[in-house]
């Protein structure tokens, strides 16, 4: 068995969210011998240029540079970030980064009730910058070498996913977690929602072998 105690992970949740939410894959990462790293951000409160810049100074305060390895995987805003953070600042020992969810076109629920108030009050600017026609998205164009994305097909359950006609998440469309230009064969599809997938354990073990790619066996079938 491969030893992990010199890599790490760093782990990001959703807008709107708590590190609680990511409990379990960091247990799960911990157990499998990662060192991993549960941030907090205030998500509603801020644009994802300046949660970006502010979560660039956790990152510096952990000495990620002592890590052979350091993983990234972000929960739908979580991963949006995470790819600001990389076209930002270098890691020299980047391993991975891993979007689970993360609307890399944007949602169509951004424009269906952005021109709330009461929306826009809650979510904050984050959520705004996070509609189907995004100019900030678009502008994102910056991919990791080593790039997945995880996401749902299930939004049976879920508030909004049948306004969608297409298959989705309850919250984020499968063709929108498609980040331009990204390899496809690094794009899963799970049977979960837009939150059950933090917790389902076909992802956790999606996770797992993303991160230990000399494990034999399709990823798709585990």
């Amino acid at each position: 068995m491969k030893n992990y105690n010199n890599e790490a992970v760093v782990l990001l949740h959703g807008l709107a969210l708590s590190t609680l939410f990511m409990k379990r894959i960091e247990i799960v990462l911990s157990r499998a011998g990662y060192t991993v790293y549960n941030i907090d951000y205030p998500s509603r409160d801020l644009d994802i240029d300046t949660l970006t810049h502010n979560i660039h100074k956790q990152l510096l305060n952990l000495s990620l540079d002592r890590y052979t390895s350091v993983h990234f995987i972000g929960h739908s805003l979580g991963g949006i970030i995470f790819r600001k953070l990389l076209s930002k600042y270098i890691f020299n020992n980047f391993g991975t980064l891993i979007a689970l969810a993360s609307p890399n076109r944007g949602t169509f629920l951004v424009d269906k009730f952005k021109n709330f108030r009461l929306f826009s009050w809650y979510f904050g600017p984050a959520a705004l910058q996070l509609d189907n026609r995004s100019s900030y998205l678009e502008k994102l164009q910056f991919l990791p070498k080593d790039y997945y994305v995880i996401t749902g097909n299930n939004s049976r359950f879920t508030l909004f996913g049948w306004w969608f006609d297409e298959a989705n998440d309850g919250t984020v469309s499968v063709e929108s977690t498609k980040a331009v230009g990204m390899d496809l064969e690094k794009h899963f599809i799970c049977n979960v929602s837009h939150f059950s997938i933090l917790f389902n354990s076909e992802v956790l073990e999606k996770i797992l072998w993303i991160l230990n790619r000399k494990v034999s066996g399709d990823p798709k079938e585990i």
